[in-house]
C-alpha cells in the first residue's frame, strides 16, 4: 500500500511541477545568428548601434529602402577602396545584417529583441542579464545531471549496409559513406522529387530510343571507315597497330587507367600524389631554366600553353588545377546553398549589375558568406575536405566570396587587389565551363588559357597571383579555347583569400 501511496504522491508531484512551470521556446540557429551579428557589431561600433543605423534607415524602413541604403553602403565600405581591418569586418557584417531585414521572419525575429534586449555571451551560451535560475530549473538540472545519461541514447556508430550501399548510423544522424571514405548527412530535402520523366513508362521508352540512336550512330561510323575497324582511341594506339599488324582489328580493352605519379609544389615542401581517373590532379610548372611542363594525359584538354614557352623573361610556376574535384553531390549541394545565400542577400528577382566600382566585372551579383545558415556544418565540412586540406592550417582566410557571372557577364584583365588579400587565391566552379585566360603583367604576348570546368578547384598563389592578370572575355566569339567557341553560360564560383599578412 506505502508503494502506491508513494508513486502517486510522486506523480501528483510532477504534474504540480508541470502545470507551473512556465512554457518557454528554445532558440533556433537564426536567433543565433542574430546574437552573434549584434555582438560583432556593438564591438566596433558601440552597444547602442543597431542593424538599421548602421544602415541610416528608420525600423519603418520598407525593403526597398533597405536595399538602396545596402548598396550604398557597400559601395564606401567595399575593400577594394578601403583595406583597413575595419571597413573588411563591416563590410563582410553588411550582406549578413542586409539579409536578415530583407526577409520579414528574420526581421521580425530580430525586432522582437531589438524591444526586448538581446541576450549575451557567458562563456556556455547566450543568457539575459536578469536570469536567475528558479526551482523547476535547479530540479530539471538536477535530474539531467542524475539521470541524463542513462535516458539519452549514446553517441555509438555503427556501419551498416543496405543493397551494397554503405551508411553509418550514430544518434543522431544517418550519414552515407562513398569510396572515398567521406560522410554526408542524408536529408529529406535532398531528396529528388517525383515528376513525369521518372515515371517507369517513361524510362523504359527513353531508355529503348537511346539504345537505337546509339545504334544507329554506331552503324553510320562503320559505314564511313569502310572497312569495319573500331577507332583508334589515343595517338599511342595508332602507332601500335601500325606496328603490329595482328592488332589493328582489336580494340583496346577498357579497363582502369594506369595510376600516374606528379609532383605538385605546395610552398616549399614536394609531395608525391597518385591520380586515378576518377580524381585527376593536374599541375603546371615552367622552370625558369628547362622550361618543361608536367602534366597529366589530359594537359592538352585543360590547357592552352601555345604562346607561353615562348617566355623567357620569367617563370611561370605555383598555378594548380584540380579537374572533378568535387562529386555531383557535393557541386548540386554548394551550388544550392550558394543560390539560397544569394536569394536572401539580393532577394527572389534575379538582378545583375552592369558595372563594378572600379569597372572589372560586367553583368555579375556578388555577396559574402559569412554563415550558411541551418546547413553551415556541412558546408564547412566539405570545404575543410576539398579545399583548406591543400593549404597549411596555420592560414588565416577571409569570408568566402560568392560571385554569380550572367551568361553575358565578364571580367576584365586584372590583379586582385594585393592591398586586401595575401599570396593565394582559389575558386570553385559551378554550373558552366569558362575560359579563364592569364597575361603576365609586364609582356602581354605571354599568356596561357585554362578551360574551367565544373566541380574543377583551381589555385592561383605567389608568382602567378601577383604576375598575371585574368580575364573572363565577355564577348561570346572571344570566349574560345584552341581555337574552338566555348558556349557561355551562367556560372557561380566560391573564392577562397587568405587574409594579408
Amino acid at each position: 500500500m506505502f508503494k502506491y501511496r508513494l508513486i502517486a504522491f510522486c506523480a501528483s508531484f510532477i504534474l504540480l511541477i508541470l502545470i507551473f512551470l512556465p512554457s518557454s521556446q528554445a532558440w533556433d540557429s537564426e536567433d543565433h545568428e542574430i546574437f552573434d551579428l549584434v555582438d560583432q557589431l556593438t564591438g566596433f561600433e558601440g552597444e547602442d548601434a543597431t542593424f538599421y543605423s548602421l544602415l541610416g534607415v528608420e525600423t519603418t524602413a520598407t525593403v526597398k529602402e533597405i536595399g538602396k541604403a545596402h548598396r550604398k553602403l557597400s559601395l564606401a565600405l567595399h575593400p577594394d577602396k578601403n583595406p583597413d581591418e575595419r571597413s573588411r569586418k563591416l563590410y563582410a557584417l553588411l550582406g549578413s545584417i542586409t539579409t536578415i531585414l530583407r526577409s520579414p521572419e528574420s526581421r521580425e525575429r530580430y525586432d522582437f529583441f531589438l524591444r526586448n534586449g538581446v541576450p549575451k555571451w557567458r562563456g556556455t551560451g547566450w543568457y539575459y542579464n536578469r536570469y536567475r535560475p528558479g526551482l523547476s530549473g535547479v530540479i530539471v538540472e538536477a535530474r539531467e545531471i542524475a539521470w541524463g545519461k542513462r535516458m539519452k541514447k549514446q553517441n555509438a556508430r555503427k556501419r551498416v549496409c543496405v543493397n551494397e550501399k554503405q551508411f553509418i548510423v550514430d544518434s543522431d544522424n544517418v550519414m552515407f559513406l562513398t569510396d572515398e571514405g567521406d560522410e554526408f548527412v542524408l536529408s529529406e530535402e535532398e531528396v529528388s522529387k517525383p515528376s513525369f520523366g521518372k515515371l517507369f513508362p517513361v524510362l523504359i521508352y527513353k531508355s529503348i530510343l537511346g539504345k537505337l540512336m546509339s545504334e544507329k550512330k554506331q552503324n553510320g561510323k562503320m559505314e564511313e571507315s569502310g572497312d569495319g575497324q573500331e577507332p583508334f582511341s589515343s595517338d599511342d594506339e595508332r602507332s601500335e597497330a601500325g606496328d603490329n599488324p595482328k592488332s589493328q582489328a582489336r580494340r583496346r580493352k577498357p579497363g582502369r587507367q594506369a595510376k600516374s605519379k606528379y609532383f605538385c609544389r605546395y610552398k616549399s615542401n614536394f609531395s608525391k600524389i597518385a591520380l586515378s581517373r576518377k580524381f585527376p590532379l593536374i599541375c603546371r610548372f615552367l622552370s625558369n631554366h628547362n622550361q618543361t611542363i608536367k602534366s597529366s594525359p589530359e594537359s592538352s584538354k585543360f590547357f592552352d600553353l601555345s604562346n607561353i614557352t615562348k617566355c623567357k623573361l620569367f617563370s611561370l610556376e605555383d598555378f594548380t588545377l584540380l579537374p572533378n574535384h568535387f562529386t555531383s553531390f557535393e557541386q548540386e549541394f554548394l551550388l544550392d546553398q550558394s543560390l539560397k545565400k544569394l536569394k536572401r542577400v539580393f532577394g527572389k528577382r534575379i538582378v545583375y549589375q552592369d558595372s563594378h566600382f572600379d569597372d572589372v566585372i560586367h553583368g555579375y551579383r556578388e555577396c559574402q558568406a559569412t554563415h550558411w545558415g541551418d546547413q553551415n556544418d556541412k558546408v564547412i565540412e566539405i570545404f575543410n575536405k576539398k579545399v583548406y586540406e591543400n593549404f597549411p592550417k596555420t592560414i588565416e582566410w577571409l569570408p568566402v566570396h560568392i560571385l554569380d557571372l550572367s551568361e553575358i557577364g565578364g571580367i576584365k584583365p586584372h590583379v586582385d587587389n594585393v592591398e586586401y588579400s595575401g599570396s593565394i587565391v582559389a575558386g570553385i566552379c559551378l554550373m558552366s565551363p569558362t575560359v579563364m585566360i592569364f597575361h603576365h603583367k609586364d609582356d602581354k604576348s605571354c599568356n596561357f588559357s585554362v578551360l574551367l570546368e565544373p566541380g574543377c578547384l583551381y589555385i592561383q598563389r605567389d608568382k602567378i597571383r601577383f604576375n598575371f592578370t585574368h580575364e573572363i572575355p565577355q564577348d561570346p566569339a572571344q570566349h574560345e579555347f584552341k581555337g574552338q567557341i566555348v558556349p557561355k553560360g551562367r556560372r557561380i564560383s566560391l573564392m577562397f583569400r587568405d587574409a594579408k599578412k
